[in-house]
């Protein structure tokens, strides 16, 4: 499956989230899903606020694709082409199309870190390997280049089952010591040792280099998963903010409710205690005139 943004290819508001910066793709999202929300629209409220950040290598591959769209369309045509050729042509045939494919999307790959470089991202060279990676799997996979050709790549892709494998030069053998010609000039043993010394220090170069290749190939893997884990952790931590912001905006409003009630429990209380007051004047007063009354009544 491919890792494109969910929503209608025509989607305005979804290629404005995904043109954005990756520092605020997820505050834009999150306000985006609760417009929807607010309108109603819980399904694609649920579908946006699944949109995973793209990360720096699927962000650059969407730059590329909103600011040089003619390039990138004429890449995808390649690819449509490529697969055509694919089921007809012999490999001869095959190879002009496959050394097409790949100067184009190095072309492109190079573009692509000038346009990220512009926009204060100048990447890495994983990053580079990344585009360029998720570049060959648009032209592999048809559903891989409609997400490449609306700019909504969220994260790098690759494919590996592409029939098109540009050749490459065989690696150079090991040298072979001619004997007839050992004859003629007459090598020394030492002269022959030393060519044989050449050829195994060859070998273990090219097994080194294999090696060596391997490991980076796994070290940009678990650089791609570290930037992945980071970005969800990012998101996470986003979201936490938010609530704790919520709480304390919660707590402030408790708190001056609190105040408000402490102020009119004194005040009635004040007016309880004038109360209680007029209560005991008055009480002395009918006493006072009970009192004048029976006085009068004796006389």
């Amino acid at each position: 499956m491919s890792p494109a943004a969910g929503g209608d290819a025509e989607d305005p508001e979804l290629d404005r989230l995904f043109s954005l910066d990756p520092g605020e793709f997820v505050a834009a999202r999150d306000a985006l899903a609760a417009e929807a929300r607010s309108s109603g629209d819980r399904t694609r409220a649920q579908r946006i606020k699944g949109l995973r950040r793209p990360t720096v290598s699927a962000w650059v591959v969407n730059l590329l694709a909103r600011e040089e769209a003619a390039s990138v369309g004429e890449l995808l045509e390649l690819g449509e082409a490529l697969r055509a050729a694919h089921q007809t042509l012999s490999a001869d045939e095959l190879r002009p199309l496959a050394a097409q494919r790949t100067q184009v999307v190095e072309a492109l790959t190079r573009r692509a870190a000038r346009l990220a470089a512009d926009h204060g991202h100048p990447p890495s060279e994983a990053v580079r390997a990344e585009v360029a990676g998720s570049l060959q799997a648009a032209l592999a996979d048809p559903e891989v280049a409609e997400t490449v050709r609306h700019g909504r790549l969220s994260k790098p892709v690759s494919y590996s089952g592409f029939g098109l494998v540009e050749s490459r030069p065989a690696a150079e053998p090991t040298p072979v010591v001619d004997l007839s010609a050992a004859r003629d000039r007459r090598r020394s043993r030492k002269e022959r040792e030393a060519e044989q010394a050449r050829a195994k220090a060859l070998a273990e170069a090219r097994e080194r280099l294999e090696t060596l290749r391997t490991a980076l190939v796994d070290a940009r893997a678990v650089h791609s998963e570290a930037e992945e884990q980071h970005l969800e952790a990012a998101e996470e931590l986003d979201r936490r903010s938010q609530e704790v912001a919520d709480l304390r905006d919660e707590l402030a409003a408790a708190e001056a409710a609190e105040a408000e009630a402490q102020e009119a429990e004194g005040r009635t209380r004040s007016a309880l205690a004038e109360a209680e007051q007029a209560v005991e004047r008055a009480e002395a007063e009918a006493e006072e005139a009970q009192h004048a009354l029976e006085e009068l009544g004796e006389g």
